[in-house]
């Protein structure tokens, strides 16, 4: 709201907070005090000088927020902007300014009751979640685009077992030629048993097929060694892992690549707000005799949308320093989609 356009605005009484739009307001304002920091903070909060005569009337906060260049709480901020005094003049606020508002304030509200998890508990119980995400199109060119990931664990206090499954398919067909864009499909696991407060041993197997990518027939992969809970809390988990492998891996163009190797890592649990939590994993396989080097990265971004549905970003890059003449080293999946978490 602009000073020259004459309006006044005024704040209203505590008092006023009792009826049922005002609670509302309360209610938004205190759940999304961030947003309104962020976003009102430069234009409504009355500077710290003495104000002039002239603009001494433009805003007034209630009374029990002190002189001017005391900070509003929320709440009185948002009885300012959604109902002045009796007989004070208003002007009407700008149509995307009341609809970002409304949209800002429905969403903190909806999302006030969605807790995100960043790491699941020792329960014994089984928590996973899964994503879908896809593309279509029709006409000249068509192609179609399908993505899928899931994630299965079960923790007790005194081990933890995890399950994991990337899908990645995709078919284009232009002026009549179709061709395979994507066959991507990766399933593993890990079982972690607790030998101490913060050290464990692991055991780990995953498998892989991914022709058009990475230009790998088939990887098979197994692997064990120790790990430390660097960082253990409710919101936040870090650990690292140390181990030896076998790897055996078969290319398109009939060249293989097999053997022992060491194996190094990191991984990590985030719950960022009340309603998303993000998760990230990185392994690392140095060359060894003719193997090649592999740089494994994998990291999720999810925000409940309402009660178990999210809105899930993935990523995952896979890196190899031995790959079939015409290919590319590294080979980058992103994904966007709508899954589901128990």
């Amino acid at each position: 709201m602009r000073a020259g356009s004459g309006a006044a605005v005024t704040a209203a009484s505590c008092s006023g907070l009792r009826c049922l739009r005002r609670g509302l307001c309360w209610a938004a304002a205190t759940s999304t005090s961030g947003f309104i920091d962020a976003f009102y903070g430069a234009r409504l909060i009355p500077p710290a000088r003495p104000v002039r005569p002239a603009a001494a009337g433009l805003i007034r906060w209630p009374p029990c927020c002190g002189a001017h260049g005391a900070r509003p709480s929320p709440t009185h901020l948002a009885g300012g902007l959604l109902a002045p005094h009796p007989g004070a003049p208003m002007s009407r606020p700008a149509p995307a300014l009341t609809a970002l508002t409304a949209v800002t304030f429905a969403l903190a509200l909806a999302a006030a009751s969605l807790p995100a998890r960043a790491q699941d508990r020792p329960d014994g119980l089984w928590h996973g979640d899964a994503s879908l995400g896809g593309t279509l199109s029709r006409g000249n060119n068509d192609s179609l685009t399908l993505s899928v990931q899931g994630n299965l664990n079960r923790v007790t206090a005194a081990d933890k077992i995890g399950l994991y499954g990337v899908g990645n398919y995709g078919r284009a067909k232009v002026d009549g030629e179709r061709s395979t864009t994507a066959d991507l499909l990766r399933v593993g696991g890990r079982y972690d048993f607790n030998l101490g407060e913060n050290l464990f041993s692991f055991g780990a197997a995953e498998g892989e097929t991914n022709k058009a990518g990475a230009g790998v027939s088939n990887r098979y992969s197994v692997n064990g060694g120790l790990g430390l809970h660097v960082l253990r809390s409710e919101d936040h988990s870090f650990d690292v892992i140390a181990g030896l492998g076998f790897t055996d891996t078969r290319f398109i163009d009939g060249e293989t690549d097999r053997g022992a190797q060491a194996l190094l890592g990191e991984e990590s649990h985030h719950k960022l707000s009340e309603t998303t939590s993000f998760n990230q994993r990185l392994t690392y396989h140095p060359s060894s005799g003719d193997l090649s080097t592999r740089v494994n990265f994998d990291a999720n971004l999810a925000t409940q949308i309402a009660g178990g549905w999210t809105l899930n970003t993935g990523l995952s890059s896979r890196y190899n320093s031995v790959v079939p003449e015409g290919l590319k080293k590294t080979d980058n999946l992103l994904t966007v989609g709508f899954g589901y978490k128990f």
